[in-house]
């Protein structure tokens, strides 16, 4: 969806999203660590180079993140109908990304393959004059059932949504220029009550092998949402568990019913 927001409040947003970068409160872009047979713990950085930062839609520093997020919140109160078989329930916090440049990238990977819960992908564009073959960053997603490759060039005031599972593997290719996107992340309900089923488990295990209380703190989720790359999935076992489950948003909750 080209020109989704607007020049007005693209560029508010755009300058949102640069002060988080100015101000050093972007952090590196994590995903699931993973321990493979003869492979030992991956590396982050050989998979991402992007920094990022997370930020709600009521926070009153980033208004216009905010209204972002709420208008895409209308759109999958307006899509609902389409989805007999989910139910769209709850989102994340927006993940603003900025790709510094220097051929920073993101790895072939799948958002959600070990489901968390997570249904559809948001990406918001913030890149003004973007051309691919000068500055790289396109985006190239690799439907499962489809032998057609999307290339998406990450301009300014584009909306692109996509499933976040397995359906949807994807890349960012090498920038060589800043390149700014935030993404927000809805849930299916079966699927994220499923998910933090299994996570209570997980602490509950977790803390009763622990004979220090505090240490069990140590695996409660952050409010990052982990991604693991399409390699990762393919050589480790279907026993790996991912810590993932971000902390959802109880401030817009996208209703079933809404028409």
């Amino acid at each position: 969806m080209n020109k989704f927001l607007g020049a007005e409040l693209g560029n508010k947003i755009l300058e949102e999203a640069k002060s988080l970068h100015d101000r050093q409160l972007m952090t590196d872009g994590r995903t699931v660590e993973v321990r493979a047979p003869d492979h030992g713990t991956r590396s982050t950085a050989r998979f991402r180079s992007d920094i990022i930062s997370w930020v709600g839609d009521s926070e009153p520093e980033y208004p216009g993140i905010g209204t972002m997020m709420r208008l895409i919140d209308g759109i999958m109160q307006r899509i609902q109908p389409k989805f007999m078989e989910y139910e769209i329930r709850d989102r994340t916090k927006a993940m603003v990304a900025c790709y510094p440049g220097g051929g920073s990238q993101y790895v072939k990977h799948v958002d959600n393959p070990l489901k968390d819960g997570r249904l559809l992908t948001c990406i918001y564009y913030l890149n003004k004059d973007w051309d691919c073959e000068k500055h790289g960053g396109m985006l190239k997603i690799y439907p499962t059932n489809n032998k057609n490759v999307a290339c998406i060039e990450p301009v300014m005031d584009r909306l692109i949504i996509f499933w976040s599972d397995r359906r949807n593997p994807h890349e960012v290719l090498p920038s060589h220029q800043p390149r700014y996107a935030v993404t927000t992340w809805y849930f299916d309900a079966a699927e994220r009550k499923e998910a933090q089923r299994r996570k209570v488990e997980e602490l509950t295990r977790s803390q009763q092998l622990s004979r220090n209380p505090a240490s069990s703190q140590s695996v409660v989720a952050d409010d990052s949402i982990l991604t693991i790359s399409q390699s990762e999935i393919d050589a480790v076992s279907g026993s790996s568990q991912s810590n993932a489950g971000s902390k959802l948003s109880n401030q817009s909750e996208v209703r079933s019913n809404a028409s």
